[in-house]
C-alpha cells in the first residue's frame, strides 16, 4: 500500500537527526536493512533523497517509492528516524538566547588542570541527565534532548559546573529541559567563564514539555534576574567586573527613572483618530464630520482639539482592536533576534503575546474647562442616526414569526431595524438626504417593526418534575440612546448646554424625579439625561419590587443603548466594597451592571485625586511637581483600577476565571488577572512597572497634553496680595498665641494638659480652625471674663515660682501677660465678642442717633457698629427714605434711638456681659409711645415694594438727613480689601470669591447687602436644587455680580465662565484644589482674561501656608489636605513656637477709628439699590420635589431640541422651542405657550417652595442663623 507523503513528513530541520539516526544500527533497530543494501549505501541513498527528492511534486515522491524496494526501504527508515526525532527531542534554535552568567575559577569547582584546558576555550553543552532533573514529560513521547546544540563537555567538567554555587539551585531546572546552558573559559580574562543560558518560551513545544510547575517557573525568574544580558558578555567578552553583571543591553538602557502616576498622565500621546482605520462606512463618516466641523445640529464651531477627542472617541466605539496585553509592555530580543515578553507576576516568558479587544470606551480626562461636555454632546450628535446593533451572540437567535404574512415594507423595516442600518439619516424628517420629502408611510413601518432581540431564558439550575411551559427570554429593543448621568448640581449646567450647543435632539429629563416611559417609547429618545441621585433610586425601586419582572420595574433594562456617559465618574473609583477585582457596592453601578450599553464612558478632569494637569513654570519645575508619596499614589491606582475593572471591564483586568486563555497557553498565565498584582504591589526589579500602568493609561484615557490645550485657555494672571491687619486683626492673633504660651509655659509642655500632647490632638485641630478664621477676624473669639481668668493664673504662676522655667519662658510669660491686660480693656475687641461680629465704621449716623446704633454705646462720629444693625436700620427707614419731614419727625420723636436700643438688644449672643459696660435701655414708657407715633407714620407711607426705586439708584436720591451716611472701615483688613476690589470691579466682572469658613462668607455677605451688591452664597449645607438655582442665576442674571463659594464646593465640574476675577480669601495649601476652583472660571468659552488674587495676612498662619506651598511636594500638600495641616513639620512648629506681635505704636488703644482698617473710598450706606428677597430674582423658582427646571429666554436655536421631563411641570421658555412633559402616569402631553416678556417662566401648579431656612427673613439682623466657630478650652 503506498505511504502518503506530505511535507511535514520532510521538514528540513528533521534531516540532520533523521540521517544520523540511520547511520547508528541501534536507533533503528525495527527496521532491518535488506540483503543488498548495507548501511553505508542507506545513509548515502538517504542523503540522496533529502537533498535531491525533497521539493519533487507530491506523484513523483509516490511512483519513486512504488517502483523501487531499495528506496521504499531507505524512505520508511528514514521517516521513522524523523518522527522519532521529532518527538523527543528539541532543536536549539527553539530555545531563547537569554543571556549569560558570570563564573570565577574558584567558584566553578573545576580543577585547575582542567579549567586550563584549550579545549574550554570553546563552547560545549552542558547536558544534564534526566534523572538529576525530574522533568514531566508527555508520557506518550518519553524523554527528549536538546538537538542542534555545541558538543557536549567532559563529563567531570560537567559534574563540577553543576555543583557549583551558581548552578547548582537550578539543577532540577536544567535537567527538565526548560532551560539550556553552554560553558567556555574566556580569552581575555583567563580565570572567569561565561555560562550561556538559552530559555525554551511557554508557548513552544508545550505538546513535548508541558510547563505546568510552579516550582520550576519560580526556579526560571531567579534565574532571569542573574542573567547579564548584553551583547558583549554574550560574545565571550568579559572586560571587567565593572561591566560584566551591566544587565542591560543598549535597549534596556534607554528606559530612564520610573515614572509616577502623575507624571504618566501629564504625558499621555494625545488622541490620533484615524478614520481610515475604521471598516463601517458611516462612523467612517462621521468621524470626518467630527474632524472637519461639520457636524449637523452643532451649533458651536469646535476647537482642533476638541475634533480630534470627539473623532477619537467615535473611533474607540466603532471598533475594538486588539492591543497587546499591558502586562506584556516591554519587548526583549534576545542575541540571534528574536523577539520575547516576560511576565514577572505570572512568571511566563513568551514569544508571542496575547491580544486583547479594546474597551468600547473609556475616559475623558481633558483638562478644566476645555470643553468635555461639548465633546460628548458633538460625538452624541455626529453618531445620532447610527443605532445599536443585535450582539453577535444573539445574532440569528430569534426569527421574525408574524401571525400573518407581513406585506414587503413591514418585512423590508423589519431587516431594517435589526440589521442596525441607519435608516435615520435617509428617512428621517431632519435628514439631509430626503430631498425634501416626508417618507411617512416608510417611517409607519419603521415605528411598527422595531429592532429587537431575546435573551436567552435563564437555565434552572436544578431540573425538576413539574411540568413548566416553555418561556421566552426578555425582549431588548435597539435603540439610538444616550444614557447620560450627571451630579445633581450639574443637571442645570448639561441642561444649557444642550440648548445652547445643539438642535434636533430628543431629550428626556429625570432630573428629580423617577417617571420612566416604558421601553418602546424610551428608545425614541437621542438623550436620556440622569440626575444621579434619581439613578440611585432605580436600584432601591428594583429591591422594592423584587417580584416584578426587571423589564417592569426598569424599563432601562430593556433597551440596548448606544452608550453611557457619567460625568465626574472619577466617583466610580470608590465604588466596590473589597478592592478593585471586588463586586460593585454603589447603587449606580449595581444599576449600570444590569443594563445593556455598547460604549461606556467616564468624563472628568480628575480620574483620581492625585492626578492634575501641570504645565511647565507653574509652581516650580515639572520635575519637582512630580514628587509622589507611594502610599497616596497606591489609592489613586486602585480607583482608576475600579473604574478600568468594574465598570469599563477592560481585558485582561476584568478577566473572570475562565474568561480566556491568555497568551494561548494553558498555564502560562492566570485566567483571573488581579489589578493590585500587577499595577499596585511593586514589581520585581528585573522590569518596569510603570510599562504596563502606562500601556493601561493609554488604551483607555482620552486626553490632550496641557500644554496644546493651554492656546484655548484664557489667561490666567494669579498674584498673592499680602496686607498689613488692623489693630483688631493684630490682637485676635495674639490673642491665641497668648493662650498658646500660657498652655506651653504653664503645662510645662509635658502634661496632658498641653496643647500639643498627643491626647489633644482634637482640641489643637479647633485651634487651628479657629486661627485661620482669625487671619480674616477673630474678634469674636476669647470673652473679656476669660481672658481675666487666664492673665490672673498666669500671675499666679510667676508668683508662686513653683515650678523652674527657663528666662526664655519667662519673658514670654511676662510678654503674654502684658499684651492681656491690654486685649481685656479694648472695647472694641469685647463688642466684638458680645455680638459675635465684625465691627465697622460709619460716619454721620442719622440724627445724631449713632450711640442707640453703636456696638460700644458710644455717641459721637463715626460710630462703632456691625452689618447686621446697619440692615435693619436700612429695612427701618427703606419707607420714608425719600420724605425729609417724615425723618424729621422720626428723629424728633426719638424713634430712630427706640429702634436702635431694641434691635441691638436682640443682636446680643445669649449670656454675654455687654451689660457690664454697655448702656441701659431706654424708658418702657418711651418705647410704647414712640411705637404708636411710628405705627401712625407707616400707616400713611407707601411700603417699599411700591416706591419707584431703582437698581441705580445713587445717594443723591436719599434724603439730605441720610444722604451723607457712609461706611469707612471695618475691623479686618481682608474684609476692607474685599469690599474695595468688589465695588471697583463689580460693573465690568463678576466676581467668585472662595471661602473656607461659613462665618467668614456670612460676615462678607452681610456687607454686600449693605451696600447693595447682589450676590449669592454657594455653600456646601445647601439642597443640590438650590445648588443649581444659583448657578443658572449667577450665569443667567447680570444683576448678580458675586458668588460666595465654599471650596470644598469647587471641584465638581461646575461652569461659571461668566466669572473672570476670582479672589481665594485663605491660602489653600493644596495647589490641585486651587487648581480645581480656577477652573470653575477658566474655561475654553471664557471671554475675558481671568484674574486671581490669594489674601494673605502679614504675621498670621497665612503667611507661613503660602510659604510652605511653595516649598511642598505634591505628595505632601496631598497628605496635609487629606488630613490636617499639623501633618506638616514646619507649619506645626509655626503654631507651637507662637510669638507675640507688636501692636502699632501710632495707634492708641482708646482710638477706635484707628484700630480699623479703613476703605479705599467710603460708601454710601443709604440710597442704594435695595435687595429684594433672593427668591424673586432666581432663575429657578419651582423647588418642591416635583419641580423640573429652567430654560434660558430668548433664545433662536434654529431647528430646537425636543425636551421631555418628568414629573408634573416643565418649564417654557420665550420662542419656538418644542417643550412637552410626561405625567406621572407616563402620559406625555404637550406644553402651554406662555407670553413671550423676555423672562423665564414656570408651568407652576403650586406655591413657589418655601426659602432654606439659612434665608428666613423674619428679622433681618438674625435672619440667617448664627455660625458658631469651633469650639476651644477657651470659649
Amino acid at each position: 500500500m503506498p505511504v502518503a507523503f506530505t511535507s511535514k513528513s520532510f521538514k528540513q530541520d528533521t534531516h540532520e537527526a533523521a540521517l544520523h539516526r540511520l547511520a547508528v544500527p541501534s536507533r533503528t533497530s525495527n527496521i532491518q536493512p535488506t540483503s543488498d543494501l548495507q548501511p553505508e549505501a542507506s545513509l548515502r541513498l538517504a542523503l540522496t533523497w533529502s537533498r535531491h527528492n525533497h521539493n519533487l511534486d507530491l506523484d513523483t515522491r509516490q511512483n519513486l517509492f512504488s517502483n523501487n524496494t531499495s528506496i521504499r526501504f531507505v524512505i520508511l527508515a528514514y521517516l521513522f528516524a524523523s518522527q522519532e526525532s521529532i518527538m523527543s527531542s528539541i532543536h536549539i534554535d527553539r530555545f531563547l538566547a537569554a543571556g549569560c552568567i558570570v563564573i570565577d575559577e574558584a567558584e566553578s569547582g573545576i580543577s585547575p588542570a582542567l579549567w586550563s584546558v584549550p579545549l574550554l576555550h570553546t563552547w560545549h553543552s552542558i547536558d544534564v541527565p534526566a534523572s538529576k532533573g525530574k522533568p514531566k514529560y508527555n508520557p506518550s513521547i518519553g524523554p527528549i534532548h536538546v538537538a542542534g546544540s555545541d558538543p557536549p563537555l567532559h563529563p567531570s567538567i560537567q559534574d563540577a559546573l553543576l555543583e557549583s554555587s551558581i548552578l547548582s539551585p537550578f539543577l532540577s531546572l536544567l535537567g527538565s529541559k526548560w532551560v539550556h546552558t553552554t560553558f567556555r573559559v574566556t580569552a581575555e580574562l583567563p580565570a572567569r567563564g561565561i555560562v550561556r543560558v538559552y530559555i525554551l518560551p511557554d508557548d513552544v513545544e508545550n505538546r513535548l514539555l508541558p510547563r505546568f510547575d510552579k516550582r520550576l517557573q519560580q526556579l526560571r525568574t531567579r534565574l532571569f534576574q542573574l542573567l547579564d544580558r548584553s551583547s558583549c558578555t554574550w560574545n565571550g567578552h568579559v572586560r571587567s567586573q565593572e561591566v560584566e553583571n551591566d544587565g542591560n543591553d543598549k535597549e534596556q538602557s534607554l528606559t530612564g527613572k520610573p515614572q509616577s502616576l502623575l507624571q504618566m498622565f501629564n504625558t499621555l500621546p494625545a488622541p490620533d483618530p484615524k478614520p481610515n482605520q475604521v471598516q463601517d462606512p458611516d462612523r467612517r463618516a462621521s468621524m470626518y464630520d467630527l474632524l472637519d466641523n461639520k457636524v449637523s445640529g452643532l451649533k458651536t464651531t469646535l476647537h482642533p482639539f476638541q475634533c480630534r477627542s470627539a473623532a477619537f472617541m467615535a473611533q474607540r466605539e466603532s471598533q475594538t482592536e486588539p492591543i497587546p496585553d499591558p502586562r506584556l509592555p516591554k519587548r526583549y530580543v534576545d542575541h540571534l533576534g528574536k523577539t520575547y515578553y516576560v511576565d514577572p507576576i505570572a512568571e511566563t516568558i513568551v514569544v508571542d503575546p496575547a491580544y486583547y479587544d479594546s474597551v468600547c470606551g473609556g475616559i475623558l480626562a481633558e483638562e478644566m474647562g476645555a470643553g468635555k461636555t461639548l465633546i460628548c454632546l458633538a460625538l452624541i450628535l455626529a453618531t445620532k442616526h447610527i443605532p445599536t446593533s443585535v450582539p453577535e451572540l444573539y445574532r440569528g437567535a430569534d426569527p421574525i414569526v408574524r401571525p400573518k404574512v407581513g406585506s414587503l415594507m413591514d418585512m423590508a423595516a423589519a431587516v431594517v431595524t435589526r440589521s442596525g442600518a441607519p435608516w435615520k439619516d435617509i428617512f428621517g424628517f431632519d435628514s439631509q438626504e430626503n430631498d425634501g420629502f416626508q417618507y411617512n408611510s416608510v417611517m409607519n413601518a419603521i415605528q411598527r417593526n422595531p429592532g429587537w432581540y431575546r435573551l436567552p431564558q435563564p437555565v434552572s439550575p436544578r431540573p425538576t418534575r413539574r411540568n413548566t411551559t416553555e418561556t421566552r427570554g426578555e425582549m431588548i429593543y435597539l435603540s439610538h440612546t444616550s444614557l447620560i448621568i450627571v451630579p445633581p448640581n450639574l443637571v442645570t449646567h448639561w441642561e444649557q448646554e444642550i440648548e445652547k450647543h445643539t438642535s434636533g435632539l430628543r431629550v428626556l429629563l429625570q432630573t428629580k424625579t423617577l417617571c420612566l416611559p416604558a421601553a418602546e417609547d424610551l428608545r425614541e429618545y437621542d438623550i436620556v439625561l440622569f440626575s444621579r441621585s434619581v439613578f440611585d433610586s432605580i436600584h432601591s425601586n428594583q429591591a422594592k419590587n423584587k417580584s416584578s419582572r426587571s423589564r417592569q420595574s426598569n424599563p432601562l433594562a430593556s433597551v440596548h443603548f448606544k452608550r453611557c456617559i457619567v460625568d465626574e465618574g472619577h466617583v466610580l473609583g470608590n465604588s466596590t466594597s473589597g478592592g478593585v477585582n471586588s463586586t460593585p457596592k454603589t447603587n449606580i453601578q449595581l444599576v449600570i451592571n444590569g443594563l445593556h450599553v455598547d460604549a461606556k464612558w467616564v468624563v472628568t478632569g480628575t480620574p483620581s485625586k492625585g492626578l492634575y494637569g501641570l504645565e511647565h513654570g507653574v509652581r516650580g519645575s515639572l520635575e519637582q511637581n512630580h514628587q509622589v508619596s507611594t502610599d497616596l499614589e497606591l489609592k489613586d491606582l486602585k480607583a482608576i483600577g475600579v473604574m478600568a475593572t468594574v465598570f469599563l471591564k477592560a481585558q485582561p483586568w476584568a478577566n473572570t476565571l475562565g474568561d480566556t486563555q491568555s497568551l494561548g497557553v494553558a498555564g502560562a498565565t492566570r485566567d483571573k488577572v488581579l489589578w493590585a498584582d500587577y499595577i499596585v504591589k511593586p514589581w520585581p526589579s528585573l522590569d518596569r512597572q510603570d510599562d504596563c500602568l502606562r500601556a493601561t493609561l493609554g488604551s483607555l484615557i482620552v486626553r490632550h497634553p496641557k500644554l496644546e490645550i493651554v492656546p484655548f485657555l484664557p489667561s490666567v494672571e494669579e498674584r498673592t496680595v499680602y496686607l498689613d491687619g488692623s489693630y483688631q486683626d493684630i490682637l485676635s492673633l495674639n490673642l491665641f498665641s497668648m493662650y498658646i504660651i500660657f498652655n506651653s509655659v504653664q503645662s510645662e509642655r509635658t502634661d496632658e494638659d498641653y496643647f500639643f500632647h498627643k491626647s489633644q490632638r482634637n482640641h489643637l485641630a479647633n485651634l487651628v480652625k479657629n486661627l485661620r478664621q482669625a487671619s480674616f477676624f477673630g474678634g469674636q473669639f476669647f470673652c473679656r471674663s476669660d481672658i481675666l481668668q487666664a492673665i490672673d493664673r498666669a500671675e499666679r504662676f510667676l508668683d508662686e515660682g513653683a515650678v523652674d522655667i527657663t528666662a526664655e519662658d519667662d519673658a514670654l510669660l511676662r510678654t503674654a501677660i502684658e499684651f492681656g491686660r491690654i486685649a481685656v480693656s479694648n472695647t472694641v475687641k469685647n463688642s466684638a465678642h458680645c455680638f459675635a461680629q465684625v465691627p465697622v465704621f460709619v460716619e454721620n449716623f442719622p440724627f445724631g442717633a449713632g450711640e442707640h446704633w453703636s456696638l460700644d454705646s458710644r455717641g459721637g462720629d463715626p460710630v462703632c457698629t456691625m452689618a447686621p444693625l446697619l440692615l435693619r436700620l436700612q429695612e427701618r427707614l427703606k419707607p420714608f427714605i425719600k420724605s425729609p419731614k417724615t425723618l424729621d419727625m422720626l428723629s424728633t420723636v426719638g424713634d430712630i434711638a427706640m429702634w436702635g436700643e431694641h434691635d441691638r438688644q436682640k443682636a446680643l449672643v445669649p449670656n454675654s456681659n455687654w451689660e457690664r459696660y454697655g448702656r441701659t435701655e431706654t424708658d418702657s414708657d418711651v418705647q410704647k409711645k414712640n411705637l404708636r407715633v411710628i405705627k401712625s407714620l407707616m400707616g400713611e407711607t407707601k411700603p417699599a415694594q411700591e416706591q419707584d426705586s431703582t437698581a441705580g439708584s445713587s445717594a443723591s436720591e436719599a434724603a439730605a438727613p441720610l444722604a451723607k451716611t457712609r461706611l469707612i472701615s471695618t475691623a479686618s483688613a481682608k474684609l476692607s480689601y474685599l469690599v474695595d476690589q468688589i465695588i471697583q470691579h463689580q460693573e465690568a466682572e463678576q466676581i467668585l470669591v472662595f471661602y473656607e469658613n461659613d462665618n467668614v462668607a456670612y460676615y462678607l455677605a452681610e456687607v454686600l447687602e449693605v451696600l447693595g451688591i447682589q450676590h449669592l452664597i454657594y455653600a456646601k449645607g445647601i439642597t443640590s436644587e438650590r445648588k443649581n438655582q444659583y448657578l443658572a442665576t449667577f450665569t443667567l442674571k447680570p444683576k448678580f455680580r458675586v458668588m460666595l463659594m465654599d471650596i470644598s464646593q469647587a471641584a465638581y465640574g461646575l461652569d461659571m465662565k461668566t466669572a473672570s476675577r476670582i479672589y481665594f480669601i485663605n491660602p489653600v495649601l493644596n495647589p490641585q484644589v486651587g487648581a480645581q476652583a480656577i477652573g470653575r472660571a477658566r474655561r475654553i468659552s471664557q471671554q475675558k482674561p481671568v484674574t486671581v488674587e490669594t489674601l494673605v495676612l502679614r504675621g498670621s498662619i497665612d503667611e507661613v501656608i503660602i510659604r510652605r506651598r511653595e516649598e511642598m511636594s505634591p505628595a505632601e500638600q496631598r497628605k496635609c489636605s487629606r488630613g490636617s495641616i499639623l501633618d506638616d513639620r514646619p507649619i506645626y512648629n509655626w503654631i507651637l513656637n507662637a510669638k507675640i506681635l507688636p501692636l502699632p505704636e501710632s495707634v492708641d488703644k482708646d482710638d477706635g477709628p484707628a484700630q480699623m482698617a479703613k476703605l479705599a473710598e467710603p460708601q454710601n450706606i443709604f440710597g442704594r439699590a435695595t435687595r429684594e428677597h433672593p427668591e424673586q430674582d432666581l432663575v429657578m423658582r419651582g423647588l418642591g420635589s416635583e419641580a423640573l427646571r429652567a430654560v434660558i429666554a430668548r433664545r433662536n436655536f434654529g431647528r430646537d431640541n425636543e425636551v421631555t421631563t418628568s414629573g408634573q411641570f416643565t418649564a417654557v421658555a420665550s420662542g419656538s422651542n418644542k417643550r412637552t412633559y410626561q405625567d406621572d402616569d407616563g402620559v406625555i402631553h404637550p406644553a402651554t405657550s406662555m407670553e413671550e416678556d423676555g423672562d423665564v417662566h414656570m408651568m407652576d401648579a403650586q406655591q413657589r417652595a418655601e426659602p432654606d431656612s439659612a434665608e428666613d427673613d423674619s428679622s433681618p439682623v438674625t435672619k440667617r442663623p448664627r455660625v458658631r466657630f469651633a469650639d476651644t478650652d477657651e470659649n
